[in-house]
């Protein structure tokens, strides 16, 4: 998603989204001020979604989200595939 911006580092939130890998508790003992979620289910990324700059992600992405991720500026994919990420409609959003 290149035609959005990320915010400076205190507006910035990550979503670490997956339905076993512990990275948001990771990521917290880093302790680097940045805010950050976890979410582990597909209803889970639904609801807050639109709370994300960076997506860091596996397994649940569903190009469906896209509508409701306007702050949505990156997604690190954390699969060994990228078919499921529709680039078309990534472009377009």
């Amino acid at each position: 998603m290149t035609g959005r911006t990320l915010p400076a580092r205190d507006g910035l939130t990550i979503c670490f989204a997956h339905p076993a890998y512990r990275m948001g508790e990771r990521f917290a003992r880093r302790q680097t001020g940045l805010r950050h979620f976890v979410v582990r289910t597909p209803a889970e990324l639904e609801a807050r979604i639109g709370e994300a700059d960076v997506l860091v992600v596996s397994r649940l992405w569903h190009d469906e989200l896209i509508r409701s991720a306007p702050r949505l500026a990156f997604i690190q994919s954390i699969s060994a595939g990228t078919d499921q990420y529709g680039r078309d409609a990534l472009r377009e959003a």
